[in-house]
């Protein structure tokens, strides 16, 4: 069940992008969901220039590029741990999700007392389906001894049901 009644301040928003600048796997795995335009307004140039800078040079930039560029104080995290990104994973996403569902029903409104009921529908299904990708495959590195066993037990041959 997803959190409800939260509040995703300047704050929270901030701590995001400031988690995002300190693990360059976390940003990517985010980026599919990730909308510049749903951050609080004064991150929305901070954030859009992350993704822009991410999406060009296919690296993040350092806090001191972010900041002095954006004129903001993102602050390095310190001493993160993967469960603080699994928890970043999920909040990030639900925030996504939440602000989505915002931004359709206001829009919806005016099209709503027109009668324009179909795509009032597609813009709330797209918010609610908004997600991330939780599968990424088989972590080669994760164990390989009992991996590769496991092929030479089956001979080589994987079944496809």
């Amino acid at each position: 069940m997803a959190k409800q009644n939260k509040d995703y301040g300047y704050d929270i928003q901030k701590l995001y992008l400031e988690m995002m600048l300190a693990n360059a796997e976390t940003f990517v795995r985010c980026q599919s969901i990730f909308d510049f335009s749903l951050f609080d307004r004064k991150l929305q140039e901070t954030a859009q220039f992350v993704n822009k800078y991410v999406t060009e040079y296919n690296a993040l930039p350092t806090y001191e590029m972010v900041n002095k560029s954006c004129n903001v104080d993102l602050k390095q995290t310190e001493q993160l741990h993967e469960e603080h990104f699994d928890w970043l994973l999920t909040d990030f996403e639900t925030f996504i999700r939440h602000k989505s569902l915002e931004r359709a029903i206001l829009k919806s409104a005016d099209m709503l007392e027109k009668g324009e009921y179909g795509p009032v529908e597609d813009l709330v299904k797209k918010a609610v389906q908004i997600g991330l990708h939780k599968d990424l495959g088989t972590d080669y590195f994760d164990d390989p001894k009992s991996r590769l066993m496991g092929l030479k037990n089956q001979n080589g041959q994987v079944s496809t049901g």
